[in-house]
């Protein structure tokens, strides 16, 4: 008769075998793991990157920078959506530019550039020569240029246009509406309007001057007499206003309030991007 295995023996047997058939699905699980096809980090520009960023940089304030510098650190971001972050973030806080600083060097053209523009270090670098009056530039700037980042130059605390104008929705009334610039001037004529912007400027837009009793004055645009009250736009498009009886005088300055010299805050490219995006304003193409 065959010989039986003891029952310690066969228990033994049993353990040995359950615990190599252990050992083999934790390899598999481990290898499953480690191997598996690992999906794509997703894009969080559908989600976290609406249009309500732009809103929380023009709200301003702490608890908004600290909201854009977490959405800045979020993974799977373009660099273009990132780059518009850069210039919210710097909305929000228009005396603070370290925080692009990380991004200066970076291999991104958009994060580079927009780093560039917020540290203000774009002209330092720039070795092409620049334009010597109207003609000069319109020739420089002939070309089409880059219309995302020249709507992050429009907004940028550091170029200011949205401090006056409004496009899109964002920046203040001080000055014309730029939304529909693009259907009613050419690139031409943009231009010369940013480098001689009173040569032309409609009536409504010219800066007036108020002269108080006190001897002071104040200079702002769209100056009425309502209610016993001086009320009128200041250059940065907030509302104004004091009694009548203490205004002495008014006077028409025949000029626009934009100041003359945006040619020098830019660089060729630059100007050239921020050209191309606002003749792209109410265009369909």
């Amino acid at each position: 008769m065959p010989a039986h295995p003891q029952p310690a023996q066969a228990a033994r047997r049993r353990r040995i075998w359950i615990g190599f058939l252990l050992l083999l699905v934790a390899v598999g699980v481990r290898a499953w793991v480690r191997f598996r096809p690992k999906p794509p980090i997703p894009s969080v520009a559908a989600t976290a990157l609406d249009p309500g960023f732009w809103k929380l940089g023009e709200a301003g304030g702490h608890e908004a920078a600290v909201e854009l510098e977490r959405l800045l650190g979020l993974p799977g971001l373009d660099p273009e959506d990132r780059a518009d972050l850069l210039i919210a973030r710097a909305m929000a806080s228009t005396h603070d530019t370290e925080f692009a600083r990380p991004f200066d060097k970076s291999a991104e053209v958009p994060l580079r550039r927009t780093a560039s523009l917020l540290l203000g270090t774009t002209l330092a670098a720039e070795t092409v020569a620049r334009p010597a009056d109207t003609a000069a530039w319109q020739k420089a700037l002939a070309n089409d240029g880059d219309r995302r980042h020249g709507r992050r130059l429009f907004l940028s605390p550091q170029i200011g246009c949205a401090r006056c104008h409004l496009a899109e929705g964002r920046g203040r009334s001080a000055g014309p509406d730029l939304s529909q610039i693009g259907k009613v001037q050419d690139r031409g004529q943009i231009i010369e309007s940013i480098l001689e912007p009173s040569k032309t400027v409609a009536v409504e837009h010219r800066g007036q001057e108020i002269e108080t009793t006190d001897g002071d004055s104040f200079v702002g645009m769209q100056v009425r007499r309502e209610g016993g009250e001086v009320i009128w736009l200041g250059a940065d498009g907030r509302r104004m206003s004091m009694p009548e009886a203490d205004v002495a005088r008014i006077t028409d300055l025949g000029s626009s309030l934009m100041p003359e010299g945006m040619g020098e805050l830019l660089g060729v490219e630059e100007f050239r991007d921020l050209v191309a995006y606002l003749a792209g304003l109410g265009r369909e193409d």
